[in-house]
């Protein structure tokens, strides 16, 4: 891929355009990692400390333990107030996936997918951790992710 950098001094603003040959899963994923870079859009997050501001692109996964639902960053996991679904509706779909009814991951953490001893299926993370993937998401994280 070639990257150009040109100065215009007659632009009404600033523009940064990505031009591909075709549509892909990997042309989203750069587009959506662009959009990232250039909004850094924020999180805020309550902490021990205070409120804290996360860029959305450092949300490792968004899960349901207990009733409650958290927001894990790094090793740390953070008690967050919205609803998961809410949480599912806030993030790009480009770069976080669904991967069961109680659990949103971002794609980048991801090492794998893989079958259990039982056929379940599973994802193996980057950190080691395992989480188990939900038959009713597995038909559109074909589509999304593994096609």
């Amino acid at each position: 891929m070639k990257v150009t950098y040109k100065i215009n001094s007659e632009a009404a603003g600033d523009l940064l355009s990505l031009t591909v040959r075709q549509d892909s899963a990997d042309n989203q994923a750069l587009l959506a990692n662009l959009q990232d870079l250039v909004d850094q859009e924020q999180f805020t997050i309550k902490t021990e400390d205070g409120y804290r501001n996360f860029p959305v692109f450092q949300i490792h996964r968004i899960y349901t333990s207990a009733k409650r639902v958290y927001c894990q960053i790094g090793a740390q996991s953070y008690e967050i107030p919205e609803r998961i679904y809410q949480m599912r509706n806030r993030l790009s779909h480009h770069r976080f996936i669904r991967i069961s009814a109680a659990e949103i991951v971002n794609r980048a953490i991801i090492k794998r997918f893989d079958l259990s001893k039982t056929g379940a299926y599973q994802l193996i993370l980057k950190d080691g951790s395992i989480s188990p993937v939900s038959r009713r998401y597995m038909q559109s994280i074909r589509k999304e992710y593994l096609s």
